[in-house]
């Protein structure tokens, strides 16, 4: 799917041929620096508040937990889908991976554990500070330099 772009975020989407499974990143920026658990309560809070204004069933959280890395994860699922992902902060930065299924349709493994590995694979980088040196184009890019 093409990326979803706006002023306060970026959202893109990988999906597998049949739609039934998908990876997913959203990069935010966020109006007041916050943690990541914060960002999780917070989103946690305003779906619960949507869904019940339009009174469809609430989601079930399965899981919440902390990894050795320090990413905030969450697991759980509506009456359409299974999410599982993590959340991480740095400043104004956000970043949500996740990978997810539709429950209509019978799960396949293989797919699920594919966006798995490739949820696991995804690294957020703080984008005002660049963990490598910068060469050419990528420099002036990241400098904000038109020449």
């Amino acid at each position: 799917m093409d990326a979803d772009k706006c002023p306060l975020y970026v959202h893109e989407q990988w999906r597998a041929p049949n739609h039934a499974t998908g990876v997913g990143v959203a990069y935010i920026h966020l109006p007041l620096p916050m943690s990541a658990k914060a960002l999780v309560w917070m989103a946690r809070s305003q779906y619960s508040a949507i869904t019940a204004k339009q009174h469809k069933p609430d989601a079930a959280l399965l899981g919440e937990w902390t990894d050795p890395l320090g990413r905030e994860w969450f697991e759980g699922e509506n009456e359409k889908y299974h999410i599982k992902g993590y959340v991480v902060t740095s400043g104004f930065d956000a970043w949500a991976v996740y990978s997810g299924y539709r429950l209509r349709i019978p799960p396949n493994q293989e797919n699920i554990n594919l966006a798995y590995r490739a949820m696991d694979s995804i690294v957020p980088l703080p984008l005002d500070k660049p963990q490598i040196p910068l060469t050419g184009l990528a420099a002036s890019a990241a400098s904000g330099s038109t020449n």
